[in-house]
């Protein structure tokens, strides 16, 4: 597995950019209560955080009004990155295995797909060491400067799989893995 790292002005504009969108999706849709600011956004509990994820990705439009009106007068290159996030992968995956910087995701397609995704803050390792693997979860995959992040929120299942289960999921991994690895969207 290749690692990649993300750089912490990476997460900087990352945590910039995504809560903006957020917001910018949650007035348009006429949510109430909408924090005056990206770092105000970021302090919001996850179910709050999760309704706006929720709207947006429901009302893809949003991106391109977002990036035609820029309300926070970001850059063309970050302007750029948000156009790229129109690309999202929103789904049901399973967490195969992780390293420090990355974690492998198996997508519940059929044939199922092995996806090469960044971490952003905290490694993969520290949010799921004590969980056996697979683990199953939602989420929204987005593509960033060349690679495959996800959106800040994973929403695990709590779902223990048997034995053979386990080892299906592993020959699926196994054979999605010899298809190649999925490393950016577009």
């Amino acid at each position: 597995m290749k690692n990649k790292f993300l750089t912490k002005k990476d997460i900087d504009l990352f945590y910039k950019l995504h809560p903006s969108l957020m917001m910018y999706a949650g007035e348009k849709l006429g949510m109430k209560n909408i924090p005056k600011n990206w770092k105000t956004f970021r302090k919001l509990s996850l179910d709050i955080v999760n309704e706006f994820r929720t709207r947006l990705y429901e009302n893809t439009d949003i991106f391109d009004q977002f990036i035609k009106e820029n309300p926070h007068n970001f850059s063309d290159k970050e302007l750029e990155i948000v156009r790229e996030w129109k690309h999202f992968l929103k789904g049901k995956f399973f967490l195969m295995e992780y390293t420090d910087t990355q974690g492998m995701f198996l997508d519940s397609n059929n044939p199922p797909r092995a996806h090469a995704v960044s971490s952003l803050k905290s490694s993969f390792e520290d949010m799921f060491c004590l969980m056996p693997l697979p683990i199953y979860m939602e989420a929204v995959f987005l593509p960033f400067k060349g690679q495959i992040i996800y959106d800040g929120i994973l929403q695990v299942n709590n779902i223990i799989f048997g034995r053979h289960m386990t080892r299906n999921f592993k020959e699926d991994y196994k054979k999605a893995k010899k298809k190649g690895i999925i490393t950016v969207l577009s």
